[in-house]
């Protein structure tokens, strides 16, 4: 039996998952992907649901050689520990101004898209706007005057991003124990991919995520391959999970927030891209 999984906003991207009897009892050692001698990725399946092996396999790229993509135990994963919440934690939320009142005005018949240095025509194409065949020809000309107005908003690489003004939210402070500052070694950059990192790294410092620092403490980071075959930085803050004062504070029940949304012609995602 295979299962059908399409995109609400574009019928074009559906994929099919086969799905098997749960195996009860059976122990969950991960996968290994190989290459095999035609070039097609064999996988050896180790008690995992065929949907982690379609999920992992459409979200990462892989070489040629040999990977290994290994389950992670509950039993091993670090949670933060019980303590005294210290004073001055609190993120504290205001409204120097009121944000509407500088939003821009929209027109009422809002005209055709012209494209411009920062919504260039090739980045609408990549959202799937003007090709939507879901809205009405004047409702995309308004989602377009929309987007097209609040420009700054947008950003698609680093160097466009932005980041939270501090006189609407303060700086976010982590509570942690007594500890002894840690120095892990880095794992070593492949050769192949070391200029690759390199300006990654630079980007995100000209972007303002990163900055010099010298601090006592130094964690372990590596990179990943995307499926786009850009890199991704992974940061092992396992240290410092170990030693952060647990929150009491418990996040929205998903499934109220599901039903309001149940019944519904049109969803939209949002992506929060900012450092």
């Amino acid at each position: 039996m295979e299962v059908e999984i399409s995109d609400p906003g574009d019928e074009r991207r559906r994929v099919l998952v086969p799905t098997k009897e749960r195996v009860g009892g059976k122990l969950r050692n991960g996968m290994l992907v190989v290459r095999g001698k035609d070039g097609e990725r064999q996988i050896t399946r180790r008690g995992e649901d065929s949907l982690t092996e379609v999920v992992l396999a459409s979200s990462f790229a892989y070489d040629s050689v040999a990977q290994c993509l290994a389950y992670k135990w509950v039993a091993v994963k670090v949670r933060p520990v019980p303590g005294t919440m210290p004073s001055g934690i609190k993120i504290v939320r205001q409204f120097p101004e009121d944000p509407l009142e500088t939003l821009p005005s929209i027109s009422s018949y809002p005209p055709l898209f012209m494209p411009g240095t920062h919504l260039t025509k090739e980045r609408m194409e990549g959202i799937g706007l003007l090709s939507n065949t879901f809205l009405w020809p004047e409702e995309r000309q308004l989602v377009a005057q929309v987007l097209r107005l609040n420009k700054k908003g947008l950003a698609w690489d680093e160097t466009e991003k932005g980041r939270f003004r501090e006189d609407y939210f303060s700086l976010v402070k982590i509570p942690v124990q007594e500890h002894v500052p840690w120095a892990r070694k880095t794992l070593p950059i492949p050769p192949g991919i070391r200029e690759k990192v390199i300006e990654l790294i630079r980007r995100k410092v000209d972007s303002g995520i990163y900055e010099m620092s010298y601090s006592s403490y130094h964690h372990r980071w590596f990179t990943v391959a995307k499926k786009d075959r850009s890199l991704c930085i992974i940061h092992n803050l396992t240290l410092l999970n170990a030693i952060t004062v647990r929150d009491s504070q418990e996040p929205p029940l998903v499934y109220l927030y599901a039903e309001q949304c149940s019944a519904r012609l049109i969803y939209s995602g949002l992506d929060l891209f900012v450092g």
